[in-house]
């Protein structure tokens, strides 16, 4: 799946504009995990499609029948039966427990009754392949570091959330200011970070200590490569383009020793 990002400063050359970056998603195995994931409504939104309001708030209709047909949902209801190829959405108990909570609609000139579904109980709306709801980094001071390859923490948060769970491992091998690590820690995700810009590395390690009071040494491990040879010995028969088999050796490794986070400065 190719999930595409709009660029606020796009690049400019012979070729034609290129204004987006591209996400990749895709799994090695069958199993992957997905979280769906929702973006709040823009009042635009909200005005169009809930348009009307009783005493629990402001909702919207929606149908109540499904263009699938199963024979346990065509019952029939209050006199009301679902038109050939069509079926009820939900049991008889549940449309009966629905209406007993006021979530029923009745049009005044008769016809198929709808649900009404509130505001205030939407996840917002379902993300699709673009992402254009995320503002960029540069309209984002608080989070701006002055590295031309930062991404908005909203952005990897997304993609975490989506991709993984709570206690998985999340693997950043060019981590640049460690907004992916952030991200992970905040979400209770576990991490390894590699990066071969000294600068980028203690700016990485700032962020961890300033935003959860973790110290290296105590709660993770960092180092560079001599301190990693020593303390796993697999890491000096590696090139320096074996960043990704150097991470999985840490993952190994971190499982072993119950290290709380692993964060390799390479």
């Amino acid at each position: 799946t190719h999930i595409i990002v709009p660029r606020f400063r796009p690049r400019t050359g012979a070729r034609p504009i290129v204004d987006h970056d591209t996400i990749i998603l895709y799994s090695k195995s069958g199993y992957a995990v997905y979280n769906p994931q929702y973006r709040p409504l823009t009042e635009d939104e909200i005005h169009r499609l809930y348009r009307s309001a009783d005493e629990q708030g402001h909702f919207r209709l929606v149908d109540l029948t499904s263009t699938v047909s199963r024979s346990p949902f065509q019952y029939e209801w209050r006199g009301i039966t679902p038109p050939s190829g069509r079926s009820w959405r939900v049991t008889k108990a549940a449309i009966e427990e629905l209406d007993r909570d006021g979530k029923i609609y009745y049009p005044p000139s008769g016809g198929m009754p709808r649900l009404k579904t509130y505001l205030n109980e939407s996840p917002g709306i379902l993300v699709g392949s673009v992402w254009n709801d995320i503002s960029s980094i540069l309209s984002l001071g608080r989070e701006r570091l002055d590295d031309p390859g930062q991404k908005p923490m909203a952005l990897l948060e997304r993609i975490v959330r989506m991709s993984s769970d709570p206690g998985d491992i999340v693997l950043d091998p060019f981590c640049g200011t460690g907004t992916a690590l952030v991200v992970a820690q905040a979400n209770d995700r576990r991490w390894v970070g590699c990066d071969s810009n000294p600068k980028a590395c203690t700016i990485t390690l700032q962020r961890i200590e300033s935003a959860f009071s973790q110290h290296p040494g105590v709660d993770f491990l960092a180092g560079d490569r001599e301190m990693l040879e020593s303390r796993f010995p697999v890491v000096a028969l590696l090139d320096n383009h074996s960043v990704l088999e150097l991470a999985g050796s840490l993952i190994e490794a971190r499982t072993e020793r119950k290290i709380e986070e692993v964060f390799v400065l390479n």
